[in-house]
């Protein structure tokens, strides 16, 4: 219909590309919200509009699995999965992205076809890459991530913040505070 289509899996965006499209369209992927595990196959299936922290505690207490994501747990896994996926354990196991096997996806073609497409590296490897990291909704849809073996939870994560008045702030007390 000509108009820009906005994908939204949490809500959560610090550019405010989700609810300032005027004249767009928002797609609400957040009612798919699962975090499963296949006891078959062991794999994790991810869904898109789950937040970061429901998937930190649903793959904690259902395997004591994780994959490294965002401190900020209100985050949403499609946006943040798709957008690069830097967290506060990515020093020690990466990033997101590098934990996904698999993913399903909405695209269209030229024509106006929609599909349903799953794609890993066997089926769509290139469309899989895009999908990991490089680029958040511009390839389609993304419904649900795969992780086929997933790391280990550690068995604790220690977190501080800093904080100081900007307004005292002076070029020369940053740089005390960022390099001491």
């Amino acid at each position: 219909a000509g108009k820009r289509p906005t994908i939204m899996s949490s809500g959560h965006c610090y550019d405010d590309f989700i609810l300032n499209n005027p004249g767009g369209t928002i797609i609400d992927v957040r009612p798919m919200n699962g975090i499963t595990q296949d006891p078959a196959t062991k794999r994790w299936k991810l869904e898109t509009g789950a937040t970061v922290g429901e998937m930190y505690w649903g793959m904690y207490s259902k395997g004591n699995v994780t994959i490294p994501a965002a401190s900020c747990t209100s985050v949403g896994l499609g946006g943040h999965i798709s957008g690069g996926g830097y967290g506060v354990l990515s020093r020690m196991l990466g990033i997101a992205p590098d934990w996904v096997s698999a993913a399903d996806v909405v695209t269209v073609d030229a024509k106006g076809h929609v599909e349903l497409r799953h794609v890993d590296k066997k089926h769509d490897p290139d469309l899989l890459r895009a999908l990991r990291g490089s680029g958040g909704g511009q390839f389609g849809v993304v419904t649900a991530f795969y992780s086929d073996n997933p790391p280990p939870a550690p068995k604790e994560v220690a977190q501080f913040n800093v904080r100081f008045e900007w307004n005292d702030m002076t070029p020369e007390r940053l740089h005390r505070i960022l390099w001491l």
